[in-house]
């Protein structure tokens, strides 16, 4: 082996063994531990105004309706731009939450007529993607994706981002996530700076109550940024519901959020 402090090759009798330093959140990258998975959620809202009061933290007008029975999912989509022979997005994989309370992976290639309907039902979308593409290698318009009998918006992937983009993510009832770093930013497209209360809330479906975990205060005349890592963690529950809003005494006042956490079994 080569020993750099040496300057040249080395035998087994003048150095010894590197032993490779573990760093257990890259090791749970790799999907090297059992029982762990990790996510990242992310989004941001441009749409805003100060007299809506809390809006959700995701790429839609709307605000967030939690599901509380499990249905299929309806997807609504350009036909000229993306599905079925064009050259946008052709297939969408989603990550949800399944009627069981599971985690869950399903497949749906687009057809031509500008909106789908799942064979799938589920209570939840904690990620969509553009799974296959035409020529475009993203999708070309907005996808939105609205529970199928109750007709809220549940998730969007906008133009040419090719993922859904909201900070919203759904427990299953058999791991239970910690939370491990926060960032949420905001700031005013042009004019004044807009005071934004940022707010994190959980609805658990075991007890059917909501719960506000989190809620600070960013002038955005002295700073745009709030960034955690807490040396505790946020720890959550199983069947948490976990989503972040905002409120504005601007309007068009750009907001955007990350956070990331590990979901660990329960034994």
């Amino acid at each position: 082996m080569y020993n750099r402090y040496m300057g040249g090759l080395a035998t087994t009798r003048n150095c010894e063994a590197i032993v490779r330093p573990l760093i257990s959140q890259d090791e749970i990258s790799r999907g090297l531990i059992s029982g762990v998975t990790q996510w990242n959620k992310f989004g941001y809202r441009d749409q805003t105004a100060a007299a809506s009061g809390e809006q959700t933290l995701w790429a839609l007008n709307s605000n967030f309706v939690i599901m509380k029975t499990a249905e299929t999912f309806t997807i609504t989509y350009n036909n000229t731009t993306d599905g079925l022979g064009t050259t946008g997005a052709t297939q969408l994989t989603f990550y949800y939450l399944d009627a069981n309370e599971k985690l869950a992976i399903g497949v749906h290639t687009l057809g031509n007529t500008g909106s789908d309907v799942t064979s799938f039902t589920g209570l939840g979308i904690n990620g969509c993607v553009c799974s296959a593409t035409g020529s475009n290698e993203v999708n070309a318009n907005n996808i939105t994706i609205t529970n199928t009998t109750s007709g809220n918006d549940q998730a969007i992937i906008p133009a040419g981002n090719g993922t859904t983009q909201q900070l919203i993510f759904f427990a299953p009832d058999n791991a239970t996530p910690v939370v491990k770093y926060l960032r949420l930013r905001a700031n005013k497209l042009s004019g004044s700076n807009p005071k934004v209360t940022f707010k994190s809330y959980v609805w658990n479906r075991g007890v059917e109550s909501t719960f506000e975990i989190f809620r600070d205060v960013l002038d955005t005349q002295s700073g745009t940024l709030i960034d955690i890592e807490d040396p505790c963690n946020f720890p959550l529950s199983s069947r948490d519901v976990l989503y972040f809003v905002m409120d504005t005494d601007q309007n068009n006042t750009v907001a955007s959020g990350r956070f990331s956490l590990n979901l660990y079994d329960i034994l």
